[in-house]
């Protein structure tokens, strides 16, 4: 089919002599815009050319001049009088307009050309089915489509999906019949969404999902067996009528406790749903076994991640927790009674291997009228110890930049530092030093500084509460001196039942001679997975 060429015919037979733009025309449709404004290019006019499809060609009296990208528009210079100018591209309709241009203007045009379309008009049986255009979902009924090729697809539970290829012509109705056949029962990809956990976890890490995909409707029981054969649980899945299929199991007996550590078999027994006149289905049942274990060792705690520090708020903590744990949280901190100065900030640690974390963090101080930042990295290894020991140490490096004249987070600057995190572990309760050197390279110049760092803390299955300080130390006069101010952080982080959400809160303080503390205070929330 020709495309349709849209003339717009404006004759403007003065403009304003004042520098400035000018809208001179809108036309009905909206498709071309015009505005303009005085410049000192006497004998010429200027044209400053948009559209909004990418690659379209740009026509000046029907002669071609350039292709026109989304962004940015094409500039070109024209002798004043009347001119047409016109864009075209592949499935659009063309579009132009006349234009009398005068010298010393300069002449903004923007195209927006209309789509060619066709129309499908569709039905389906069951005609609950689902229907998409190229993965997007459409209605059922007369649909209408851009011309060129189109892969449609009918999917509804129970059926077996299709696909048919479709060429949309412009301005015609094309008609597509379809009947969807009954899909056979089949059961895939039956897996836990953790392999290996521990039911003494609180949140989402204490917990699994069995997990299985399905055709058509029917029934389900898994049964999970202990190591020495013993039935532990079983999940019921009384009715299968989607393609995914998930309960949850917390890896706990029948008298709530966490069952002992081993490898667990699990057996999903699938029936198909009886034939439509209640008689058994002719398909047998579909049986599928997986494992799964539960480890005591495998300990997740809630721990903070602010300021690219994986612990407390000044304090890391030496221990990593176990591999492919990740933690993020979403924090403000204000001065006390100072809310304008806050500082907004994210940040997140993810364990490598179990033997070391990433973590990073960015904020943005709100009370700086220039927009001040912080960013931070870090990586921090585990050199010796578990959480099944008493001692654990660990080497930490942290690279940070803060372009806030008074920081709201804690623990942020512009510095680079190493440290060696040692930590002393009694049941729930633990303590920890950090001895490290950093270089302050803050506007006052890059400086050395020893730097001392302490944490206590107390942690259960779903709590972690403690207190962190650092005070860094100057050579002036040849021995260390201390620097004030000494930072430190009150603060609790509790997770949520059994999901992954972490609730946190902070009280900090910086402490100068003779003078009153200057307190802060934030509040976070958390995701540990």
């Amino acid at each position: 089919m020709s495309r349709l060429s849209l003339t717009i015919a404006i004759l403007c037979c003065a403009l304003s002599a004042s520098v400035g733009a000018q809208t001179i025309l809108f036309d009905a449709n909206e498709r071309v815009s015009v505005s303009s404004e005085k410049t000192l290019n006497a004998g010429q006019a200027d044209l400053d050319v948009t559209c909004s499809i990418t690659g379209a060609d740009f026509h000046v009296d029907k002669a071609f001049v350039a292709k026109l990208p989304y962004k940015g528009g094409f500039s070109y210079r024209l002798a004043p009088g009347s001119h047409f100018l016109e864009v075209s591209a592949p499935g659009y309709y063309d579009l132009g307009i006349w234009v009398l241009l005068q010298e010393k203007t300069l002449y903004y045009v923007s195209f927006r050309p209309q789509r060619i379309t066709g129309f499908l008009s569709i039905k389906v049986e069951p005609s609950d089915a689902s229907i998409y255009a190229d993965g997007s979902p459409v209605s059922g009924g007369l649909v209408e489509l851009p011309t060129g090729a189109h892969t449609m697809a009918f999917r509804r539970f129970g059926y077996v999906e299709q696909r048919l290829p479709v060429v949309v012509m412009g301005r015609t109705t094309e008609s597509i019949s379809i009947a969807l056949e009954k899909a056979p029962f089949r059961i895939g990809k039956f897996e836990p969404s953790r392999p290996v956990f521990n039911p003494r976890n609180a949140g989402a890490s204490g917990r699994t999902s069995l997990d299985f995909s399905a055709t058509s409707y029917g029934s389900a029981r898994a049964e999970i067996r202990g190591p020495g054969g013993e039935v532990t649980a079983t999940l019921d899945f009384p009715n299968i009528d989607t393609w995914n299929q998930s309960r949850a199991w917390n890896g706990l007996g029948s008298d709530g406790e966490p069952l002992p550590d081993g490898v667990y078999s699990v057996t999903l027994e699938a029936t198909p749903a009886p034939a439509p006149d209640g008689s058994p289905s002719a398909e047998e049942p579909i049986i599928l076994r997986t494992e799964l274990r539960l480890d005591s060792n495998l300990v997740i705690r809630a721990s903070g991640t602010v300021s690219a520090l994986p612990g407390l708020a000044y304090m890391p903590d030496p221990l990593t927790q176990p591999a492919g744990t990740l933690a993020a949280e979403f924090s403000w901190f204000a001065p006390w009674g100072g809310l304008e100065s806050s500082g907004i900030g994210l940040s997140a640690a993810l364990s490598l291997g179990g033997i070391a974390t990433l973590a990073v963090h960015a904020a943005a101080e709100t009370g700086s009228p220039d927009g001040a930042s912080d960013l931070a990295a870090s990586v921090l290894a585990t050199i010796f110890g578990d959480r099944t020991g008493i001692a654990s140490g660990a080497a930490f490096v942290r690279g940070s930049f803060s372009s806030a004249a008074s920081t709201a987070v804690p623990g942020a600057r512009t510095a680079v530092e190493a440290s060696l995190p040692l930590a002393l572990r009694f049941g729930a309760f633990s303590a920890a030093l950090s001895p490290g050197a950093l270089v302050d390279l803050s506007a006052g110049g890059p400086e050395f500084l020893l730097l001392a760092r302490a944490g206590f803390w107390l942690e259960g299955r779903s709590f972690r509460a403690g207190v962190s300080a650092e005070l860094p130390f100057s050579f002036e006069g040849g021995a260390p001196d201390p620097t004030p101010p000494l930072h430190a952080a009150l603060e609790g982080r509790l997770m949520l039942g059994s999901t992954p959400f972490v609730a946190a809160a902070y009280l900090g303080a910086d402490f100068e001679p003779g003078a009153a503390p200057r307190l802060a205070t934030g509040i976070g929330l958390g995701l540990l997975f």
